[in-house]
């Protein structure tokens, strides 16, 4: 890997931005890779935004996309992600829970892969995820209806950490498809590329709960039940558009013999 963006989502986050930049500035300056960081702001109505300024003033590398309204987490990733320079784009949560040494541990499947997600709930020879029993049950819970409503392998889809090529197949047909613009993206954003052919390995990451996460899962279950479906019934529609497309395909193909 030559090159790498890193994008970071950020909605009100004054008290973790700082340890955050600090961390993965120092991490990203003892390796050997053309980087940059897009600090993709949402709307934030702290100092988060003066907090990413002052970092972008001092360092060319960090750049600062700010909105000054709430789109959504999915969408600040989205609209960072048109202003990307690199060939490879990386996402992380700005708390840390997944480090951003983690990337030493997904990059070498990027040779073979389109896109590489980090997994909580894969652990190959990593520690089990100490998680609250909750927070676990609701991911493993979202997991298996992912999996039976999507048909897929996939197990984690919302480990906020994701790697992934910036080629025209994510950019072009992919990322215009994605409509979920909050927690369910990451969803949204994986089943549309399985569908167009992008190839997605998941990689068990090491993985640290934050008590202080602003997450209330009482209330994602509802937002992401209902995202769910629309992207269930999306996923329908594209697939029945695919197969249209297949079959004039082959009709003009049978009318020119």
């Amino acid at each position: 890997m030559d090159n790498l963006t890193i994008i970071i989502p950020v909605h009100n986050e004054e008290k973790r931005i700082r340890p955050c930049l600090d961390r993965i500035l120092d991490y990203m300056n003892h390796c050997k890779i053309d980087y940059e960081i897009i600090i993709a702001e949402d709307g934030s109505t702290d100092h988060t935004v003066d907090i990413a300024r002052e970092y972008s003033t001092l360092n060319s590398k960090v750049i600062v996309n700010s909105s000054k309204q709430k789109l959504g987490k999915g969408r600040s990733i989205v609209n960072a992600m048109a202003i990307a320079t690199k060939d490879i784009i990386m996402y992380i949560d700005v708390d840390l829970a997944s480090d951003i040494s983690e990337i030493e541990r997904m990059s070498p499947y990027l040779g073979s892969n389109d896109i590489v997600i980090g997994s909580r709930l894969i652990r190959e020879n990593l520690d089990k995820v100490d998680r609250p029993f909750f927070r676990r049950l609701f991911s493993e819970c979202y997991s298996f209806l992912c999996q039976t409503l999507f048909m897929s392998s996939i197990k984690d889809y919302q480990c906020g950490l994701k790697m992934m090529r910036k080629n025209s197949a994510l950019i072009n047909e992919v990322i215009p498809k994605i409509k979920s613009n909050k927690f369910a993206f990451d969803t949204d954003l994986l089943v549309h590329s399985k569908i167009h052919g992008l190839k997605v390995k998941e990689v068990a990451v090491r993985w640290e709960h934050k008590d202080y996460s602003k997450v209330n899962v009482s209330k994602q279950i509802w937002c992401m039940g209902a995202d769910l479906f629309r992207i269930w019934l999306s996923v329908q529609i594209e697939k029945l558009q695919i197969q249209k497309e297949k079959f004039n395909f082959n009709s003009i193909q049978m009318n020119l013999r």
